[in-house]
Order: structure tokens, then sequence, then C-alpha cells
């Protein structure tokens, strides 16, 4: 059930992986150019992103119970609860890869590892926790809450990436960017 309830979460993936990869020329020479500009673009970029995942979490997690047993049969319609968690993973999971770029250019990509082994060990942590008591739901909700602090709150954790976590802070409740990127 779980894993038939991650393929219409995960399949949306590909969508700010297309767009981080188209802009990554222009991101890398804003980067060596004009540092303002270059955050400004990464803002925007994660402003972009959290937009259409919110759009998605919505459409995803309102479409579930129809979802689920369109495309699977009656016989899933338990992963209901499941898709509509997972769901909401997709503003996390999209505004970590809005900040790749930046990871990539500023030269923290084992920053980033690190992100994302703490987000793989809280994920098992989570799973040993909440399965047993909430089933699939369970497995979803510890994988929401592993993107939440993999790809958005351990920006807070070191001094060169808080200004990453305000910016995508702002990106998650749809701000508009601060005036005061660096």
């Amino acid at each position: 059930i779980y894993s038939a309830a991650t393929i219409p979460v995960e399949a949306w993936y590909v969508l700010p992986v297309a767009l981080i990869n188209s802009a990554s020329p222009l991101l890398a020479r804003l980067h060596v150019e004009d540092q303002k500009e270059f955050m400004r673009e990464i803002a925007r970029m994660a402003r972009i992103l959290a937009t259409i995942s919110w759009l998605l979490a919505l459409g995803l997690a309102l479409g579930a119970p129809w979802l689920m047993r369109t495309i699977y049969g009656t016989d899933y319609a338990a992963g209901t609860s499941t898709l509509a968690i997972l769901a909401f993973s997709l503003p996390f999971a999209f505004l970590g890869l809005a900040v790749s770029p930046w990871y990539q250019n500023t030269g923290l990509t084992a920053v980033a590892m690190r992100r994302h082994l703490f987000g793989g060990s809280l994920n098992i942590g989570l799973n040993y926790l909440l399965i047993p008591r909430l089933g699939p739901a369970g497995a979803a909700l510890g994988t929401m809450i592993s993107y939440l602090f993999a790809h958005v709150l351990t920006n807070g954790f070191d001094n060169r990436t808080r200004p990453l976590l305000l910016l995508q802070l702002r990106a998650l409740i749809l701000l508009p960017p601060s005036t005061s990127c660096k």
C-alpha cells in the first residue's frame, strides 16, 4: 500500500529537477557575476517550486480517494491516507531541490550530503516508531517529517546555510523573497 501511494507523489519529482537543470547554467553564471542576483534567482525558484508543490499537494491529498481507486482498484483504498500524507512531503522536497544549485555553486555539497544523511537516519528512526502504530500512514508521516528536516530545517544548523532556511521558509508560506538576500 505504501509503495502504491508513493507513485503518484514521486512522479512529480521530475518537474523541479527539469526546472533546476534548465536554470543551472544561468545560476552558475550569476554566482560568478552577481551574488545578489544569484540569491534572488534562487529565492524566485524556491517560491515558484513552493507554489507548484502546494498546488500538487492539495490536489493529490483531496484526490487521494479517487486516485487510489482509479489507479489501483478498491483493494488499495486503504492507501488513501498514506497518499494524502505523502503529498504534503512535496513542498519540502521541492524546496530542497530549489536550493541545490546554491550548494553546488558554493562548494558546500558535503553539507548537503550531511543533510541527506541526517534525513535518512531520522526517517529510519521515525519509521521504527510510527509504522507499528500507524502502518503505511506512519511511514508516510515519517517521510514527510524527515523531508521537512533534511530539506529545510537543517539549513538552520549551519551559519553558512541559515540564509537558505529563511529563504525557504518565506517560499514555504508563499511570501515574496526578502529584499535583503545576500
